[in-house]
C-alpha cells in the first residue's frame, strides 16, 4: 500500500503542483484507461491525461495542492 501512496504523492507534487507532465509517463501504466463520467469522452488514455492536466495548469496557473491526509483502500475483499 505504501507504494500506492508514494505514487499518488508524486502525482500531486510533480504533475499537479510542478506541472511536470512527463511524470505521467512514469506514474501511469502504458495501457492506462481512465473512466471519467464528467468529460466528453467516457475513457481516457495516458496521453489524454497529459492533455487534461495541461489544460488544468493553463486555467489554474497558481494552483497548489497540499495533502493533509491520505488513505488507500484495497479493492480486494
Amino acid at each position: 500500500m505504501s507504494d500506492n501512496k508514494a505514487i499518488f504523492r508524486r502525482h500531486v507534487d510533480e504533475v499537479l503542483n510542478q506541472g511536470d507532465l512527463a511524470a505521467i509517463g512514469q506514474l501511469f501504466a502504458p495501457d492506462f484507461v481512465g473512466h471519467v463520467q464528467l468529460l466528453p469522452a467516457p475513457t481516457m488514455s495516458r496521453e489524454d491525461v497529459k492533455q487534461l492536466f495541461a489544460m488544468y495548469r493553463s486555467a489554474f496557473s497558481g494552483f497548489d495542492a497540499t495533502l493533509e491526509r491520505l488513505g488507500i483502500r484495497s479493492s480486494a475483499s
